[in-house]
């Protein structure tokens, strides 16, 4: 019997034994061939790859790099369309063959905006004000020379009119770890949100301009590898408003000033590892912040805040995927501060409480987990005749989710403020839509905990 058994075993490790050492055996990626890069430099594909000409690898390692490649390539919004493949040049020598298409790089187009953060609020408080609508031109030139470098030039007249100009250049140095630009806008308001009451913006607005804001910054990143980013950035704000703002909450720019110029420095830390930067599925990521504003001088503005937020994705069975997110802010200055610093969720679609879209809430530190459940439904490309023929066909997602929302605000100085300083919990449902040109469309239909409901409306481009 134990003869037998032996004999047995022998058979299975002889059998297995060509499949184990095929696992086991090194080859060189001999070439790296790449192909529809008409205007993106062949440097910058390198860049990204985790692999270089020569480099050895098992056999078993070679399709999870090839995935990884095709991965990072898609992340940098420079291709509509990656793929990458292998083929054995000779039994220990392989090579790479990488196909791209790459994207419509230049956008001139109409600016279109609301003065209000969202639709549902212009639409129902502000009964569809035409003049509230911000309008305009802009010109979004990506991979302005090739290297993944990006300009953007906009102007908008209308309600706030303002104009700003953007310039970001990556892979610079030899081994292309570092990044330069930077960024100036100029803008003013007739309409401005001097305070926070009943957890909702308050407004003063008159026919002259009562606010006006300039900022410069300049900016070094350091990229040591293909998933994490070190930001620097330093530059100067300068805030100038009406007396009456000043009159109407002091702490509007604190001391009852009407006016101040201080100094802003940033670093940011970044790591991202998911499928896609725009949409992510499955993955991890992190990011943590620190902000100071001022040079120390406690009688001027003297802030310094840390944010962090942290996000894992991860797919549950076929087209179903779960993600949470974390973040939080922390204003680490012990003075009373303004209360353009002052500001928590609900200003922005980065730091937004889904399900209390319409209000607002400040304070000193936050923390918020966001959850969704999705569900791919199906997909579908719709012609458009109208565009070059190389993009003629727009491809859609849809994927139906639910989520939930928890959080908590803490204010030491809440007034009438009602929504901070106590544990608060969303839910809904919705559907995304995801196209290319990193475009995101979203339809959510949410409830809180005092039974208020509502259909909210989102739609995004890139990383804004």
């Amino acid at each position: 019997m134990c003869l037998k058994s032996l004999t047995i075993c022998s058979f299975f490790v002889l059998l297995l034994q060509p499949l184990l050492h095929a696992q086991q055996q090194k080859t060189i990626i001999e070439q790296i061939n790449i192909s529809g890069n008409k205007k993106t430099k062949k440097a910058v594909i390198l860049r990204e790859l985790g692999f270089t000409t020569g480099s050895i690898v098992s056999f078993k390692e070679i399709e999870p790099l090839l995935i990884k490649a095709r991965q990072q390539l898609i992340n940098t919004s420079l291709f509509l369309n990656v793929s990458v493949n292998n083929n054995a040049l000779t039994d220990s020598t392989v090579a790479i063959n990488i196909a791209l298409k790459e994207r419509w790089y230049i956008f001139p187009a109409p600016v279109f905006s609301l003065a209000d953060k969202n639709l549902n609020l212009w639409w129902r408080q502000q009964k569809r004000s035409t003049q509230r609508i911000n309008y305009g031109m802009a010109l979004d030139y990506k991979n302005f020379t090739g290297h993944n470098d990006n300009l953007d030039i906009g102007f908008q007249t209308g309600y706030n009119p303002s104009w700003g100009i953007f310039y970001n250049r990556p892979n610079l140095g030899k081994r292309q770890q570092h990044e330069l630009g930077f960024q100036f806008i100029n803008g003013k308001s007739r309409e401005v949100n001097y305070a926070s009451m009943f957890d909702r913006k308050s407004f003063y607005k008159e026919k002259r301009f009562l606010r006006y804001h300039t900022e410069g910054r300049i900016a070094y990143t350091y990229r040591k590898n293909i998933f994490t980013r070190h930001y620097f950035a330093a530059g100067f704000m300068l805030e100038n408003v009406a007396d009456t703002i000043a009159r109407l909450n002091p702490k509007y720019l604190g001391n009852g000033r009407s006016k101040v110029l201080y100094p802003e420095f940033i670093y940011r830390f970044n790591y991202n590892a998911t499928n896609n930067l725009l949409y992510p599925l499955t993955g991890k990521s992190f990011v943590v912040e620190l902000l100071r504003n001022g040079w120390g001088n406690k009688k001027h503005i003297n802030t310094t805040q840390a944010k962090f937020e942290t996000g894992l994705y991860f797919k549950l069975f076929t087209k179903t995927y779960f993600n949470a997110t974390i973040n939080g802010k922390l204003i680490l200055s012990q003075q009373q501060q303004p209360f353009l610093m002052f500001r928590g969720l609900g200003y922005s679609d980065k730091e937004l409480f889904r399900g209390l879209d319409s209000y607002v809430l400040d304070g000193s530190a936050y923390g918020l987990l966001k959850t969704n459940l999705r569900r791919a439904i199906f997909s579908t490309t719709v012609p458009a005749g109208f565009l070059p023929k190389a993009f003629r066909k727009i491809p859609f997602q849809f994927y139906l989710k639910g989520l939930f929302d928890a959080g908590y605000v803490k204010n030491n100085t809440a007034g009438n403020n009602m929504l901070v300083n106590r544990m608060l919990v969303t839910k809904g449902f919705g559907i995304d839509v995801v196209s290319f040109y990193d475009m995101n469309i979203t339809f959510e239909y949410t409830f809180n905990q005092w039974k208020e409901s509502g259909l909210f409306f989102r739609l995004k481009f890139g990383l804004q």
